[in-house]
């Protein structure tokens, strides 16, 4: 795959500008077009991945406040699009529908996304989808090592999704109380960033915003 690499990595508050300007329909819609101005059928594509998930989460709303949608799935795949540069149309497809089938299990599965936006989406989806916990607790070590398993399973896109656009994202957003802020920081630590490393791909932009947010939380210790 092909993705861009900066350096030095841009700060937090770059990444967030980047993002403001761009997560509305029109203005993210209008940067499709001049991104894939040379094939009508990539830019079809991701406008009906738009689409498509902006009615399948409507109503939806992040618990930091903000629609999913333009406070979430737009923002990952701003991430990939605009400073990652990825110019993959199914790849962005799955940035927009990442949360797709863990969101609605009973009626969005698989086939539904290879169907919708091809298998390649749908192979970065189904990684990006959480296993069930069945007995595992959400946050122990063994759940964690399974959602690990499950990214790699769906791919080096799928890794880097995850690590270097969702998980990026969730950095820079981080909210919550002091305890889950502190947790979720050190899953990213502790897994997201080893797995990005493994891969060969970039970590500066996520450790700079898990500096920032460790700064902003007063929280010094791992763990």
């Amino acid at each position: 795959m092909q993705y861009t690499v900066h350096q030095p990595p841009a700060a937090p508050e770059e990444l967030r500008q980047l993002i403001d300007d761009f997560k509305f329909r029109n203005r993210f819609l209008n940067q499709v077009q001049n991104r894939f101005k040379a094939s009508a059928a990539d830019i079809k594509l991701i406008t009906h991945a738009y689409d498509w998930n902006a009615e399948l989460f409507r109503g939806k709303r992040r618990r930091a406040g903000g629609s999913f949608m333009n406070q979430h799935l737009v923002p990952v795949t701003i991430l990939g699009m605009e400073y990652y540069e990825i110019a993959d149309a199914q790849q962005l497809a799955a940035y927009l529908s990442h949360d797709a089938i863990e969101d609605f299990r009973e009626f969005i599965f698989r086939y539904t996304i290879a169907n919708t936006f091809g298998e390649k989406s749908a192979r970065i989806v189904w990684g990006a989808t959480k296993p069930k916990r069945t007995m595992l607790h959400k946050n122990s070590l063994e759940y964690l090592q399974s959602v690990v398993t499950q990214i790699e399973n769906g791919g080096p896109e799928c890794v880097f999704m995850k690590c270097n656009a969702d998980r990026l994202h969730n950095m820079l957003t981080l909210w919550g109380t002091p305890k889950k802020k502190r947790w979720k920081i050190w899953e990213t630590e502790q897994y997201y960033v080893p797995l990005a490393r493994k891969y060969g791909f970039p970590v500066g932009e996520l450790q700079l915003a898990i500096k920032q947010q460790r700064e902003r939380s007063h929280i010094n210790d791992v763990h």
